[in-house]
């Protein structure tokens, strides 16, 4: 491999996914099933009460805001260019279609909000995502997009 930091990206993230796996697997079977344990939200209103688990969902809610901006910023920043701090850079859209008005970063990241995390948001349960839903298959088409934008790159 050409690109320096790929093995070792590829080992950290399977030994993070291990970790987790592991620590999952724990929680799992060490705490009741019938106390309301069956959810991540009644493990943790076992392990640290009414009042703690609810100021995990907090902490889960800010932590959720604030990959998502993350996530927004990068979208915005490969799709339609990033401008300032002396980095100029033209997106993927500017790159293929030149400078239109539809590849501004404003109607990238409303039609990614629109058409990707809206689908996430109308779900009131993980569980409900399945393969023969149609609001996966923007998930299913980003994941194609991005295993062949990297192997491309890669070679």
């Amino acid at each position: 491999m050409r690109v320096l930091g790929v093995a070792p990206a590829l080992v950290l993230i399977f030994a993070v996914a291990a970790l987790a796996d592991v620590s999952v697997e724990f929680m799992l079977r060490y705490t009741s099933w019938a106390a309301g344990g069956a959810t991540y939200a009644g493990l943790m209103g076992d392990a640290f009460g009414r009042a703690g688990a609810a100021v995990l969902n907090v902490f889960i809610a800010f932590t959720t805001t604030g990959t998502l901006v993350v996530y927004l910023i990068i979208i915005g920043d490969v799709m339609s260019g990033s401008v300032g701090g002396g980095d100029e850079h033209a997106g993927v859209l500017q790159e293929l279609f030149g400078a239109q008005w539809w590849a501004g970063r404003q109607f990238v990241l409303l039609l990614t909000a629109v058409f990707v995390l809206l689908p996430l948001v109308l779900r009131r349960r993980v569980g409900e995502f399945t393969v023969n839903t149609i609001s996966v298959a923007p998930y299913i088409l980003v994941g194609y997009f991005n295993i062949g934008f990297g192997i491309t790159k890669l070679i």
